[in-house]
């Protein structure tokens, strides 16, 4: 499965009522664990909108990446280093800020109307599934 269909996953997900960062968990799971298991989404749920549907702090999609991340590459043993690991999810930032300007919720819709920024947030979530696919798989 090439990257974009992660994003066109993320983006359908997104598009049909999951937040931001369940949708990029969702489809990160669905093209590379090939799990169907939507309890990712219960996980998920309270980062969409920035955390708590606050709209401050973090995006959601990039809670939705960390989580991908962690299900993909992350450990349950502690003795396990995942300090490699961890440059994925520095690089993910990078380039989210580099794309976008900002990780912040608030910032990233700020002065859009409701249909600008459900455009935003469906292009943010896509892009980020496309990127953190490229970056794990």
């Amino acid at each position: 499965m090439n990257k974009n269909k992660s994003g066109i996953i993320a983006a359908e997900h997104f598009k049909s009522g999951f937040n931001c960062a369940e949708a990029v968990s969702l489809s990160i799971i669905e093209t590379l664990l090939k799990d169907q298991n939507t309890d990712i989404a219960k996980v998920a749920s309270f980062f969409g909108g920035g955390i708590g549907s606050t709209h401050q702090e973090v995006c959601g999609a990039i809670s939705g990446a960390v989580i991908a991340t962690g299900l993909v590459l992350g450990r349950n043993n502690p003795n396990k280093n995942i300090d490699e690991h961890k440059l994925i999810i520095k690089d993910i930032l990078e380039e989210f800020k580099n794309n976008f300007k900002t990780t912040n919720c608030s910032k990233l819709i700020e002065g859009l109307d409701d249909d600008a920024k459900s455009k935003k947030c469906t292009n943010i979530v896509k892009f980020t599934a496309d990127l953190i696919y490229s970056k794990l798989s």
